[in-house]
């Protein structure tokens, strides 16, 4: 795996940290996954059988499929935008921030994590993000314990990313795009939608 690096500012600190990846994995206590991975060889090879079957039955959508094969080097290396992980308060937690002003169309990162079934206590965790193939399927992407900087990046009802599912290879992804230009210093925000935010009384 190549190296990398990550930016961080904690709590009660003023300068920004850049460590590597086992430093990153120690201070923040989750593992981070440049790619999705999967609970266990049975869920990756129906996730495969459902996306073989969507597209025989051409259920993905030229954008998906576009955006697919223009980002695939991206998902296939785990790349994901130089920014800052940063500490914002204990109601919101961290936030990720632009190092650098950032065009419209950009991509941030892939939402990574574990493809899993759906189980009744997900409501309670705040990092599951749908997995459709085609037609809405049982699973979904969990990052509770384990992602990259996207599973960092919080909800605003005027968000200036995108989340698309695309496909890429024989699997689908979640991929989060610059809507607008985004300034240095800009926190990156998603909507996340009203299913996860009807049960919270703190939205943004």
């Amino acid at each position: 795996m190549t190296q990398r690096s990550h930016k961080i500012l904690l709590p009660n600190e003023s300068e920004m940290r850049t460590c590597s990846t086992e430093e990153f994995e120690h201070i923040i206590q989750i593992k981070f996954l440049p790619n999705l991975t999967f609970a266990t060889d049975k869920v990756l090879k129906k996730v495969q059988k459902l996306c073989a079957t969507a597209e025989k039955y051409e259920e993905f959508d030229k954008k998906q499929k576009w955006l697919g094969v223009l980002f695939n080097p991206e998902i296939e290396q785990g790349s994901e935008v130089d920014a800052l992980i940063q500490w914002i308060d204990s109601k919101f937690g961290y936030g990720v921030f632009a190092i650098n002003d950032l065009p419209p169309f950009t991509f941030i990162g892939e939402y990574t994590g574990e493809v899993r079934k759906r189980k009744w206590a997900d409501k309670k965790n705040n990092y599951c993000f749908d997995y459709s193939v085609g037609e809405k399927t049982p699973f979904l992407i969990d990052a509770e314990k384990s992602g990259n900087i996207t599973r960092f990046i919080n909800h605003s009802r005027s968000p200036n990313l995108e989340p698309i599912s695309v496909i890429s290879g024989d699997r689908t992804h979640v991929i989060l795009l610059t809507k607008q230009w985004i300034k240095k210093g800009e926190q990156l925000t998603y909507n996340y939608g009203p299913d996860y935010w009807k049960h919270r009384k703190d939205e943004q």
